[in-house]
């Protein structure tokens, strides 16, 4: 989940200068609140489902996603095997966590977060193989059987355009026809963040890889959600975070299909390095997203909300900022 894709080093600081001039002539200065019907989510750590359930720690989960006002979450399942394998040994206690929850919240919907470096980024999963591609849906069927209410996809890095992606998510919601009610949903990368940017970017982080619109949109005729990973943005100041959020939040709200819900990755990690700056916060994030809906008409704000990155390092006063 965490992304080697932003390695900005030094020549970051021209990109950062063009980012301002760029910006600097349509700033959106309304904000709109995140509607009360609109999704919410949080990426879960997987210690839930690798370790005996603690019923008082569910408990103290359960109070801050009710407060929080949670519709899903994505519980770490373990990661995928080179041939898209996961074994039970991954998870033990995978149901006993779906069923705990679906106890406490029964409108929550608990989803299988599956993910896996890819082989373009050095990773063991090659979605090239369809056999690999067959294991994926196999694994992410196993936990709909499990309990779950839904599949998480988070497969690192894919590359915009790319045709094995989309067939893996063919296959999910050909597969998904046969459990009524389970939804998908796919962790995004973001759109580019000016127009002409992939090739400027890329003459310094090569590996700069963000989703044209129409990309998201392919995507999206086979999801239920899209998740976008909107942080190891390398924003050094929070006003431009904000703005990066907010033109995330406009356009791809405006481009997906009425039927797909959008959420928007709100950060809570404490860290820095080249790709997150300490302008990365949940604060931050809300204003960008409530930002970003200002400029979206009033029947579209409904399907827009965020997802919470991640619930292991998030501290209560992070809970009580969240949209």
């Amino acid at each position: 989940m965490r992304r080697a894709r932003i390695a900005i080093v030094a020549p970051a600081v021209v990109v950062v200068a063009l980012l301002v001039l760029s910006w600097a002539a349509g700033l959106l200065d309304g904000e709109a609140a995140v509607d009360e019907e609109a999704p919410r989510a949080a990426w879960l750590t997987h210690r839930w489902v690798g370790e005996p359930v603690d019923e008082e720690a569910v408990d103290r989960l359960a109070r801050r996603l009710r407060e929080a006002r949670m519709t899903d979450i994505y519980v770490h399942v373990g990661p995928l095997d080179a041939h898209g394998g996961l074994t039970l040994q991954a998870s033990p206690y995978a149901e006993e966590f779906a069923g705990a929850m679906h106890r406490r919240l029964p409108d929550l919907r608990v989803q299988a977060w599956l993910g896996q470096a890819e082989a373009r980024g050095g990773g063991l999963l090659d979605l090239r193989d369809d056999r690999a591609q067959a294991g994926v849906v196999r694994s992410a069927e196993g936990f709909l059987r499990r309990g779950y209410d839904g599949v998480h996809y988070d497969i690192e890095p894919i590359w915009d355009g790319d045709r094995h992606f989309l067939a893996l998510l063919e296959q999910t919601d050909r597969m998904l026809d046969r459990h009524p009610g389970a939804v998908l949903s796919v962790a995004a990368e973001e759109v580019p963040v000016f127009p002409g940017a992939e090739r400027l970017i890329r003459t310094v982080v090569p590996r700069y890889h963000p989703w044209t619109i129409d990309f998201h949109r392919a995507v999206a005729r086979h999801a239920d959600q899209i998740a976008v990973m909107t942080y190891d943005s390398a924003m050094p100041f929070r006003h431009l975070y904000e703005r990066f959020v907010a033109r995330n939040t406009r356009l791809l709200a405006r481009a997906l299909p009425t039927g797909t819900d959008l959420l928007v990755g709100v950060p809570s990690y404490q860290e820095w390095n080249a790709g997150h700056w300490p302008a990365e916060r949940v604060e931050a994030a809300a204003r960008g997203l409530r930002r970003g809906l200002a400029d979206l008409p009033p029947e579209r704000r409904p399907r827009v909300g965020w997802a919470l990155y991640g619930d292991w390092h998030t501290d209560e006063a992070e809970w009580r900022a969240l949209p």
